[in-house]
């Protein structure tokens, strides 16, 4: 990955300047840049956006309201039609990775709607996440500390998923790349001992990724006296961070904390500042109907992603001295971890993320649902036409294959079969996971 150091300085001395208005006046420019680009280079929106008037003539005036909407569904259902480089296809991407250019930069979503995304970023964009990304960092910990941190090694741990392509770990290694910090990624997936273990040799001075990996480790690491660290800033990304998890972290280390929003449709979509979340108007045209958000990606225009429903929802906030859009934001979904109790008293758990990838022909839906301190339920919801038995024996494998990955054999699951998942009565979503209550 190529050096843009000198441009995130910049980046963010430009950005300390900028008005609202500027902002706005860049992201219209751009907004249009990428209409016109997909409706050129696109079959999927030339074909969608001819149907309701679009044309070349009228590209620069036509209104972004009569755009139609897209998902996750519309891509993946016509995903080759999306992309406007022809040397790209589903099947290269998912099976034959070896064979693209590796200026493209390949995200896979998680498979918690049942169905496995794949984004496509070129190097262009890839840089400007990163450039961004590290404004968003340097507004956090300061312009002078970021400045001592390109000269002297920083230890840096980031606990997250690491393994296979997901966004944050790839997103993450690139950035720091671009600073002096020694990197640890250690997967929450690993055994909690583990964790525990490399928290204690490798003494990270700051923490970055899932919050609630962040929060179980703080928990262990405040018992060990044998353990002593200080923690400079806190780097939240790839779930929601609540307040009690917030207020938490900073009541141990009392130090700079950064939440990121991101997804694997856009890697940069806002931040919390204070109490205060911000949507990057550079990065994305932000559309908030009914409290659902859709955004239009500004930057990728390899796999444009215009009109585009997120799966989060949120409440819009007027303030005139905002440089980017204010708002109050609920993403993703605050799952329980599950523990579970040997035999001989030691305790593991398992993350929501553990079990996301489930995908086959049929199954629709599913939960994990604790009902035991060494035992859970697998409940599954699967179409008419779906084949029991052969569902049944996937779900059966992979649990397994997972249990014993991370040597929690000891843990026994049943699978049972429902008709239906219903959300949360507090939140009004579908939960992964369900403790034991």
């Amino acid at each position: 990955m190529k050096k843009v150091r000198h441009k995130i300085f910049i980046e963010y001395i430009k950005d300390k300047f900028r008005s609202r208005k500027h902002v706005l006046k860049k992201r219209n420019k751009a907004l249009h840049d990428i209409i016109k680009y997909a409706f050129e280079n696109s079959k999927y929106y030339h074909d969608s956006f001819s149907k309701v008037g679009l044309t070349l003539e009228n590209v620069d005036t036509f209104p972004l309201e009569k755009l139609p909407f897209t998902n996750k569904k519309l891509l993946l259902d016509n995903y080759d039609d999306f992309l406007t480089d022809k040397n790209l296809s589903f099947d290269k991407i998912v099976n034959h990775q070896d064979q693209i250019d590796p200026k493209y930069h390949i995200v896979r979503s998680s498979g918690s709607s049942q169905k496995v995304g794949y984004f496509v970023y070129t190097d262009k964009a890839w840089n400007k996440l990163i450039v961004g990304t590290m404004r968003e960092f340097i507004k956090s910990v300061g312009i002078f500390k970021a400045i001592k941190m390109a000269f002297k090694k920083t230890r840096i741990l980031y606990v997250a998923i690491t393994k296979g392509q997901h966004g944050g770990s790839l997103l993450f290694t690139s950035c720091t790349d671009q600073l002096n910090f020694e990197i640890k990624l250690l997967d929450v997936n690993s055994p909690f001992q583990e964790l525990i273990d490399t928290v204690k040799e490798f003494k990270p001075v700051y923490l970055a990724g899932y919050p609630t990996a962040i929060c179980l480790l703080t928990k262990e690491i405040i018992k060990d006296p044998n353990i002593s660290m200080k923690i400079k800033g806190i780097i939240s990304c790839g779930e929601a961070l609540p307040k009690t998890k917030r207020d938490y972290l900073r009541s141990v280390y009392h130090c700079p904390i950064l939440n990121l929003y991101d997804a694997s449709e856009s890697l940069l979509i806002g931040s919390e500042t204070g109490n205060s979340f911000y949507l990057f108007d550079d990065y994305n045209y932000v559309e908030v109907i009914d409290n659902q958000l859709y955004i239009t990606n500004l930057y990728n225009y390899v796999q444009p992603l215009i009109r585009y429903k997120m799966s989060d929802y949120v409440k819009l906030i007027y303030d005139k001295k905002a440089k980017y859009t204010k708002c109050q934001i609920g993403t993703g979904r605050e799952e329980d971890i599950l523990w579970f109790t040997n035999q001989d008293g030691t305790k593991e758990y398992l993350h929501p993320l553990m079990f996301e990838d489930f995908c086959h022909q049929g199954l629709l839906d599913y939960q994990l649902v604790q009902d035991k301190a060494d035992h859970f339920t697998l409940k599954y919801v699967t179409s008419k036409s779906a084949d029991q038995k052969s569902i049944t024996a996937f779900l059966d494998k992979e649990v397994k294959a997972i249990l014993d990955e991370h040597k929690l054999s000891f843990i026994s699951f049943s699978t049972e079969h429902v008709n239906k998942i219903l959300p949360d009565s507090r939140t009004g979503k579908k939960r992964l996971t369900v403790g034991l209550q």
